[in-house]
Parts: structure tokens; C-alpha cells; sequence
């Protein structure tokens, strides 16, 4: 009887422990999301999404960026995501700026498929493409697929006109996930990137003015860097003198750079009280001197009519006629009641004003100089040693002091002068190249000159603003996604001013940034790698 006790004693103590027992729960599985760059004619998005699962919600977080001069972001649209076999995901309003949330719940498991995400603004509409998209069975799936991880798309080349929609908005409001990096993310990151690598989000970089450029292959020329002038080509300039002594008044309160009209009266000149070279006194005596030669030929005609005086002496009274006339109507043209008037010869600009309203002014003085405006001049000024090479140069490129850089070639710029031998007190070489006129060129003023000579076929060549100098050494920061940026050690060729060739360092294709450098570089200084998430 004890023998069965014991062994019911057994069983129930089994059965009670089993009883008190939990059961242990599934952990729920965690899905890292993915991150794509793609660019358009007018678009960069960056997107941002957990890998897509069957029944459960995907929220798109699509940050787009106007791309031109200056990154911006778009303000006005609509995002649609075409889902192969699943629909579509529409965001017809945004969060905020830039940014748009599409969502969506697949269906339908699919491999290999593409996304088409077609924004629709006021100004375009663009499709942009992700290649190689995979819709997974269950979240299991996704930890066993080895391309779920993160990957860089460019985008198919496929740009598209504005279609000039009228677009509604929905009043729907959209709450925006932040997503940010997990500690062991950041040392990964930081890991791998070591201290190269830099995150600027998209907020950062829409606050300032930020731009990156593809880097591809092109022509570029071998330059030749000297100095130069602005200046007024010959014929341009027309040089406005006194044609007679007196005092000289102006026709309106001219100033330097007023704009005048061909045959317009800019001065008067009167003899006033001066006795001296006074041109009232001139004329009136001319005049005298007119009509008493035309009363003496009056009178010789009738004398010589009835031969009385001889042709020889009729000749002579008819001569002094002639000259007398001829002094009398040089002197009266152009002259008024208040003197002789003085009329540009040309239409442009005064230059300069070379007397003072009231002032007495001697026969030929100039009173004021008037350019054309039509073309200017740049001259330059090249070192003998480049004589062999002289004529291999076409164009150029020259720099301002307020740090614009012109291409000749782009106003409609000639070269007119090679110089073949120097003066003796200058030993440089002058090369001239005549150019549209642009009102903020001004005369006289010195300018870097870039002489563009042989060509460079299938240079790799970015923009100056791109570099960032370190004692002695150039960097650039590559964008290497959408919002990590790479810092990259460059060496550097010839430049035009404006683009720099590249000798190593950068591949054709790479996004290189082109203005933002600065911030992206104050960023990197801060000795940490910030989340990357977007809170607004």
C-alpha cells in the first residue's frame, strides 16, 4: 500500500511542476529598414523603408530634394509608389517640406521586382526606379535573404515634362517615424567608415545651400594662368573735343555712366565777356567779311558782263567769295543763339566728364569721352617663354576680383591680337581677346586670366567650390547615400578658374558636393556620428 502512495506522491508533484511552468513566448523579430539614393533630371530622393512584408504596413519615408544650383525641397506634389501585383501607395500631401509618406500593406509575396515612385508637381513629373525589390512571405524571410540589407540605385535615365495637373491635397494628417541608429549601428558605421565618413541629414542640408554634381569624363584644356585688364577695344571710344575756345556749359546734369544718345547736344560753348579766341566775335566778323564778298561779286558780275574788268579779275572776286562763305558757314554750324553746340558722335555711355559746368576751355580740349558699349577688351599680358605656344590659344577664362569667373567663348569672345614682339620697356606678350559688353565689366579693372590651349579629351574635372584645402593637401567629400558623405583626399591638375581637373582620388560617376563643403566639414569636426533620424 505505501509502494502505491509513494508512487502517486511522485506523479503528482510531477503534474503540479509542470502545471507552474510558463510558456516561454516567441521573441517578436525586428526589422532593420533600408535605405535608397536615386536621381532624376529635377529629383534626388532618398527613401527610407522596413523591407516589405506580407500584411504588414510599410511606410515609405520619401525625402525629396529639387536638385539645380542649390538643393531644396520640394515644396508642392504628390508622391505615388506602383507596387508590382500589390497597387499602389499614394502620399498626396506632405509632412512638411520634402517630405512624403506613402503607405501600404502587401499582399502578394514577389521577387526581383521594381519600384516606380512617380512624383507629380506643379513644374514636372518624374519616375524614378528600385531595382531588385523583394516582397517577403513572412519576417522570417527577410533574416534569411541575403540581399535585404541596404543598397545604391541610380536612377533609368527616365525624365518627364511637366503635364500641368491641378493637384489636390487631402486633408489627411500623416505621423512621421523617426528612425534612428542603434548604438551598435553608430560603431558599425564608425567602424567601417572610420573617421571619413560624415552624416548630414536632409534637414541640415536644406537649411543652407547645399549642391553635389556627378562627376563624369569631358574635354578640359592645359591653361595658363596670368593677369590681365578690362578695357575699351579702339573704335568703342569716342573722344568729345572743343571746337572753339570759350565757356562751356553743359546740356543736362551729366554725371559718369549716364547713358547718351548718338547727335545728342552734351555742351555749348559761348565767348561771353573774353575777348580772346571769343567765338561770337569770330563769326560776326566772318559774317562781315561773307557779305561784303558776295556784294563784291554782285558787282564784278555786272562789270564783267558789260567788260569792264577782265574774267582773270572776275575770278578772283568770285574766289574770295567762295572762301569767305565757306569760313562764315564753318563757323555758324552748330551754333545757336548761346553758342557753339557740341553733339555726341555716337551712342553709349559717358565715360568721363573731363571740364567743369562754367568752365573756359581752349580750341581741341577734350571736354568728355563716350564709349559704345557693344564690345570690351581682354587684355592680357603672357611671359615670353610661352612664345612657341602662342598660337595655340582660343579662349580663356577670366576671374573678377568679386570672384566671378567668365568664359570668353560664352560672350561671344574672339581672339584679335597675338603679340609677336614685346616693347622695350615691357617684356610680356600681350594676348587680346574682344568680348560682348556687360554692364558689370567695367573698364580698368584687373582681372585673373585663364588662357585655354590644348585640349585634355576625356578629362575628369570638378568644380573649385568642391575643394577644401588642409595644409597643402585637397579633399572633397563624396555622397555616398543619401545623407553619409565620404571624405576624400584629391590630387589636383590644371584649372580654368572654374573646374579643376582631377589626377586621383575620384571615379567617373561618384556625386561630389559641390557647395555646402564647408558645414559638411564643421559636421565632421564634432568627433561623433549623429542620428540620422528626421524629427520634426
Amino acid at each position: 500500500m505505501k509502494k502505491y502512495i509513494s508512487i502517486y506522491f511522485i506523479i503528482s508533484v510531477i503534474f503540479i511542476s509542470g502545471c507552474d511552468k510558463k510558456e516561454v513566448a516567441t521573441p517578436e523579430i525586428k526589422l532593420e529598414p533600408v535605405s535608397y539614393t536615386v536621381y532624376s533630371k529635377h529629383l534626388e530622393l532618398f527613401i527610407e523603408f522596413s523591407p516589405l512584408v506580407v500584411g504588414e504596413k510599410t511606410i515609405f519615408n520619401v525625402f525629396a530634394t529639387e536638385t539645380g544650383d542649390v538643393f531644396k525641397p520640394l515644396n508642392n506634389g504628390k508622391v505615388v509608389v506602383d507596387i508590382p501585383n500589390n497597387g499602389t501607395a499614394i502620399a498626396n500631401t506632405q509632412d512638411s517640406p520634402g517630405i512624403f509618406k506613402p503607405e501600404f500593406i502587401p499582399t502578394k509575396p514577389s521577387n526581383d521586382i521594381t519600384l516606380k515612385f512617380i512624383v507629380d508637381s506643379k513644374e514636372f513629373t518624374d519616375t524614378l526606379k528600385l531595382y531588385h525589390i523583394n516582397i517577403f512571405p513572412d519576417k522570417n524571410s527577410v533574416k534569411t535573404d541575403k540581399n535585404s540589407g541596404h543598397d545604391d540605385h541610380d536612377h533609368d535615365g527616365h525624365d518627364h515634362d511637366h503635364e500641368g495637373h491641378d493637384h489636390k491635397h487631402d486633408d489627411k494628417d500623416h505621423n512621421h517615424d523617426s528612425h534612428n541608429h542603434s548604438d551598435e549601428e553608430k560603431k558599425s558605421l564608425m567602424a567601417s567608415g572610420s573617421s571619413n565618413e560624415v552624416i548630414f541629414t536632409k534637414e541640415q542640408s536644406w537649411k543652407i545651400e547645399f549642391a553635389n554634381k556627378e562627376i563624369k569624363r569631358g574635354t578640359f584644356y592645359y591653361t595658363i594662368k596670368t593677369t590681365g585688364q578690362i578695357q575699351t577695344p579702339v573704335g568703342e571710344e569716342a573722344v568729345i573735343s572743343a571746337k572753339s575756345g570759350g565757356i562751356v556749359r553743359f546740356g543736362s546734369n551729366y554725371i559718369n555712366g549716364m547713358k547718351v544718345f548718338k547727335g545728342e547736344n552734351l555742351f555749348t560753348i559761348s565767348g561771353g565777356n573774353l575777348n580772346e579766341g571769343n567765338i561770337n566775335s569770330k563769326i560776326l566778323e566772318a559774317k562781315a567779311n561773307y557779305e561784303k564778298a558776295q556784294s563784291d561779286l554782285e558787282r564784278a558780275t555786272e562789270l564783267n558782263n558789260d567788260k569792264i574788268i577782265s574774267d582773270k579779275e572776275f575770278n578772283a572776286v568770285k574766289n574770295n567769295y567762295i572762301i569767305s562763305k565757306e569760313i562764315y558757314n564753318t563757323l555758324t554750324t552748330n551754333y545757336g543763339e548761346s553758342g557753339v553746340r557740341i553733339y555726341s558722335p555716337i551712342g553709349g555711355f559717358l565715360k568721363s566728364i573731363n571740364v567743369l559746368n562754367g568752365e573756359y576751355v581752349q580750341p581741341g580740349q577734350t571736354l568728355a569721352n563716350v564709349v559704345r558699349n557693344q564690345k570690351l577688351l581682354i587684355k592680357a599680358d603672357l611671359s615670353q617663354k610661352y612664345f612657341e605656344i602662342i598660337n595655340s590659344i582660343r579662349s580663356a577664362n577670366f576671374k573678377t576680383p568679386d570672384g566671378k569667373t567668365y568664359d570668353t567663348e560664352q560672350l561671344n569672345g574672339k581672339s584679335i591680337i597675338f603679340g609677336k614682339n614685346t616693347g622695350q620697356e615691357n617684356l610680356l606678350l600681350p594676348v587680346n581677346f574682344e568680348i560682348d559688353y556687360r554692364e558689370e565689366l567695367i573698364p580698368g579693372t584687373f582681372v585673373e586670366v585663364y588662357l585655354k590651349t590644348n585640349r585634355i579629351p576625356g578629362a575628369l574635372v570638378i568644380p573649385i567650390s568642391a575643394l577644401l584645402e588642409e595644409q597643402g593637401v585637397f579633399y572633397v567629400f563624396i555622397q555616398t547615400s543619401g545623407i553619409s558623405f565620404e571624405k576624400r583626399e584629391v590630387k589636383i591638375g590644371e584649372s580654368d578658374g572654374n573646374n579643376v581637373r582631377i589626377l586621383s582620388g575620384l571615379d567617373e560617376g561618384e556625386r561630389v558636393v559641390t557647395k555646402g563643403t564647408y558645414q559638411i566639414k564643421l559636421a565632421s569636426l564634432s568627433g561623433s556620428l549623429p542620428s540620422h533620424g528626421h524629427d520634426h
